[in-house]
């Protein structure tokens, strides 16, 4: 099944408009989600133009850079994400930040605290204009999602009793929503991985990965137990092609060696 990277697009419009209120000029914040195609089975519910009903919207205006000025929840309705907030008379320029999962400032940065429980998805529009038509905020998958693995040996020998696990993988964490990186991340686990389709989160970074196996050819059969390390990248569907290289049988072997035929004169005295 295709598996695509997933991009999630959502544009501040100035279009919403509403009657003028003693709030502001009357226009809303809202956005508009496009770009978002996804074909792949998941154990963890992907993230979709089809089932985003909402996210978490955080505002932080340049005179106050290390607080929060307001938060919202940016609803679903027809193809627009309304929040219910609208723009002060002031016009002061906001900084938005979005996530799926909640966000809070941490060491004078935004930032969002995720786990494997939900495809996080986070982005940042750190310049929006009042008066622009549309203004794009670009939303990103923070975790890496292990894909297809597979196991395969050398020509000859067959492979059994096969199992893949990550040994103290990191599961979970905190992604600044400033700078696009994980930090604090202090949880994990050993995640065993099935041969075949997978559909497991991580956090992007460095990982031991270990295989168990038997290999055998002819009669020879012996079991081992591997490792190496493995990178996985954010926002990718990562495959995982293991190879067992070494080839421990060493196949018994008789070294023969014949005499050729030699002729012998054989005097025989008759009586």
């Amino acid at each position: 099944m295709k598996k695509n990277i997933l991009i999630l697009a959502a544009l501040l419009s100035a279009s919403c408009a509403k009657e003028k209120t003693n709030e502001g000029p009357g226009k809303e914040i809202c956005f508009v989600t496009s770009g978002l195609e996804v074909e792949v089975e998941t154990k963890v519910e992907e993230v979709t133009m089809e089932n985003l009903e909402s996210f978490n919207v955080a505002a932080i205006t340049a005179t106050n850079p290390d607080e929060i000025a307001w938060t919202a929840v940016a609803q679903r309705s027809g193809n627009r994400y309304h929040t219910g907030k609208y723009w002060p008379l002031t016009n002061p320029v906001y900084r938005f930040y979005a996530s799926n999962f909640d966000i809070a400032i941490d060491s004078g940065a935004p930032c969002t605290i995720v786990d494997r429980s939900l495809d996080a998805v986070c982005g940042a529009m750190t310049n929006p204009s009042f008066n622009a038509e549309s203004t794009t905020i670009v939303m990103r998958h923070v975790f890496s999602r292990i894909g297809r693995v597979s196991v395969t040996s050398e020509y000859g020998y067959t492979l059994s009793d096969v199992s893949v696990k990550l040994t103290s993988v990191r599961t979970g964490g905190k992604y600044s929503l400033k700078t696009f990186r994980w930090y604090d991340c202090s949880s994990r686990d050993n995640v065993a991985l099935q041969i075949g389709d997978n559909d497991i989160l991580v956090v992007p970074d460095t990982a031991e990965i270990e295989v168990s196996y038997t290999m055998t050819k002819g009669d020879y059969s012996h079991s081992f137990v591997s490792t190496s390390n493995v990178t996985f990248m954010e926002g990718k569907i990562c495959d995982l092609n293991l190879n067992v290289k070494s080839d421990p049988a060493i196949p018994v072997r008789v070294i023969v060696s014949l005499a050729p035929w030699e002729t012998r004169q054989l005097p025989v005295v008759l009586q």
